[in-house]
């Protein structure tokens, strides 16, 4: 599973969300060859360097739970992945309608997973609004997502 390294700085760019075709985008692209599911958002990976790359996917807004979420205090750094997989594979970690997906208009953030476990220090910027929480055994528990919303 993956695991994180603090390296006080994240991959930068730029996460959307078009409200017309209801998917995330990460700009620019990067090289990713590997594909982790949640649902149908991808968190992509370089197999080279085995590092997180960018996220993107098509995630209908309809089914968004509305409600004040708080995003973990993550530290930008690295997004490892620790799972025997070769160029080209994905491997899909849960199902679409497994995780609930929170979202907190006020402050933008949307949270697929469990939002309370935002006080935990196991999370990882690892893209520009781009977090992931991890479990202490390495499970990602959590994505968040502060993307800037686009017709």
């Amino acid at each position: 599973m993956p695991t994180k390294k603090i390296t006080n700085n994240c991959k930068i760019g730029q996460l959307t969300y078009s409200k017309e075709s209801n998917e995330f985008q990460s700009a620019p692209e990067a090289n990713s060859d590997i594909i982790l599911l949640l649902g149908y958002i991808n968190i992509r990976f370089n197999s080279e360097t085995e590092t997180a790359t960018q996220v993107w996917g098509f995630h209908h807004n309809f089914n968004w739970i509305e409600r004040k979420i708080v995003s973990p205090n993550a530290s930008k750094g690295i997004l490892r992945l620790n799972l025997d997989l070769d160029p080209g594979d994905t491997k899909r970690l849960n199902q679409p309608n497994e995780w609930n997906t929170y979202y907190d208009r006020e402050s933008g953030w949307i949270c697929f997973g469990n939002p309370e476990n935002s006080s935990r220090d196991n999370s990882v910027e690892f893209f520009t609004n781009t977090i992931v929480t991890l479990s202490n055994t390495g499970e990602i528990e959590s994505l968040w997502l502060k993307p800037e919303f686009i017709e």
